[in-house]
């Protein structure tokens, strides 16, 4: 602009009133002169009174008091300078006036390297009442319970849960699609907290990403409180919707730790919807553990999950890479399930099932590919360990897993196995029998219109490159 010696930036600071404080300069020029200072509160003046519609405008000089006798060398020669503008000038202000709570003013003068550093000190001071109010904020919501929902914005969001946020109430959590929960690689994050026996709280879970959570330490054989570092639920029932679980890890050994994403325990049941779950961990269940009660997983993906324990149960975990389900009385349901890519270390690379009395275990239009369990003195059922259940598995592909035996699936004692347009292909018993599908002599039931190619039981003393097992009785 004509006359203008410097140009300043200018920063509306928000004010209590709901109005702005026009703050210049906010770090153009860090050596200013009187005159400059006098030019700024001129072009300040201009910018309230005519952008944001501020009739008559007060003018401040910033100092470190009110008096006309405080300031330095430049505030003092500027004062005298701008007391002769022909507007509104105040005199002295301090740095809390900027927020319309001290002397009324609303353009606030400054050479820049103040200016500059009242800015920085505004940013920094808003991140950390910000980050205390979510923290607050969001535990307080979860223990009432209700519906909740963020208010943050369309732009993707990180909240650092930095120690796990309990539940007590039924509950809806809602993520909107752009909040993710993370533990930061140190904690759990969700815990519902009931009793076994009970199946309220309800909780669902929405559009959520939850990362990161934590769960680590030994314990004693039957303690289950290192698993589920994203979500540990002791009783209630846990609905997820539309939500993924990344990265997150329990204890990495234990024979009853399981579900590096979710542990759920109790009778009240585990519901999971379009969701997926990736590069999770825990001795057993890499990404779902589930005790006690009906699981149902319908249209979600589960891939590069680790069930990191060794030896089994008894000993040391290591079953199901993707989900570990182990119950008395409760029905277990697939549809539109992936697992892929999923390690155990033990017993079933993708999925592992134990039932008591052949409670149903509904597997239909599933994909169970590419799942493993590497070389170990018990390692079978590369893609599914089905054991004392009636398997109903229905247009199902399980194919490309591997396994020292039962290298696609295993179908264990006391079983009831019906198998129905599915495909069991290209699956590997590295080191025993039953490339495809080893079955226990004692599984009843059926395959009907299935097909099997391609699979092998590799080693040279091994064989029943489909079909390993089984006797004329069991299976048809």
């Amino acid at each position: 602009l004509p006359g203008v010696k410097r140009p300043a930036i200018a920063t509306p600071i928000p004010r209590e009133d709901g109005t702005a404080t026009v703050l210049l300069d906010s770090g153009a020029n860090v050596d200013c002169k009187s005159e400059y200072l006098v030019q700024f509160a001129i072009m300040g003046e201009v910018y309230s009174r005519e952008i944001m519609g501020v009739i008559n405008p007060k003018i401040g000089l910033i100092s470190n008091g009110e008096e006309d006798t405080k300031g330095n060398e430049l505030t003092l020669t500027a004062l005298h300078r701008l007391k002769k503008l022909p507007y509104d000038f105040v005199g002295n202000v301090e740095g809390r006036d900027l927020y319309g709570t001290g002397k009324p003013v609303h353009v606030v003068v400054c050479d820049g390297f103040v200016g500059n550093i009242i800015l920085k000190s505004i940013e920094g001071l808003a991140k950390t009442i910000f980050s205390s109010l979510k923290k607050n904020i969001n535990a307080s919501a979860l223990a009432q319970g209700g519906v909740i929902t963020f208010r943050c914005g369309a732009a993707p969001l990180t909240l650092r849960v930095t120690s796990e946020r309990m539940i007590g109430k039924d509950t809806v959590l809602d993520g909107g699609g752009t909040i993710t929960l993370s533990g930061g690689g140190q904690n759990r994050i969700l815990k519902v907290a009931s009793t076994f026996d009970q199946v309220t709280p309800r909780v669902t879970l929405q559009n959520l990403r939850l990362i990161d959570g934590r769960v680590s330490g030994t314990k004693p054989a039957g303690d289950t409180t290192l698993g589920g570092a994203a979500v540990y639920r002791m009783g209630g029932s846990l609905t997820v919707i539309n939500s993924r679980f990344e990265n997150n890890r329990g204890a990495d050994s234990g024979q009853d730790q399981a579900g590096g994403a979710i542990f759920s325990l109790g009778v009240g049941e585990t519901i999971i919807v379009g969701s997926v779950f990736t590069g999770n961990s825990c001795s057993n269940g890499g990404a779902i553990g589930n005790l006690g009660n009906p699981f149902t997983l319908v249209n979600s993906t589960l891939e590069n999950n680790r069930a990191t324990g060794s030896g089994g149960n008894p000993g040391d975990g290591g079953n199901g890479g993707g989900v570990t389900v182990d119950g008395q009385g409760k029905s277990v349901s697939l549809c539109g399930a992936v697992l892929r890519g999923n390690q155990a270390r033990a017993f079933g690379g993708g999925f592992f099932r134990v039932a008591y009395q052949r409670e149903i275990t509904a597997i239909d239009r599933s994909i169970i590919d590419g799942n493993t369990i590497p070389a170990a003195a018990q390692s079978m059922a590369g893609g599914l360990y089905l054991q004392n259940t009636t398997a109903n598995v229905t247009a199902t592909s399980i194919v490309r897993n591997s396994a020292n035996s039962a290298g696609g699936l295993y179908v264990g004692p006391s079983a009831i196995l019906n198998l129905t347009n599915s495909t069991v292909a290209e699956n590997t018993a590295k080191d025993s029998l039953g490339g495809g599908m080893a079955v226990d002599s004692s599984v009843t039931g059926r395959i009907w219109n299935c097909t099997f190619a391609g699979n092998q039981a590799s080693d040279t003393d091994s064989f029943g490159g489909a079909i390993a097992g089984g006797d004329r009785k069991s299976v048809v």
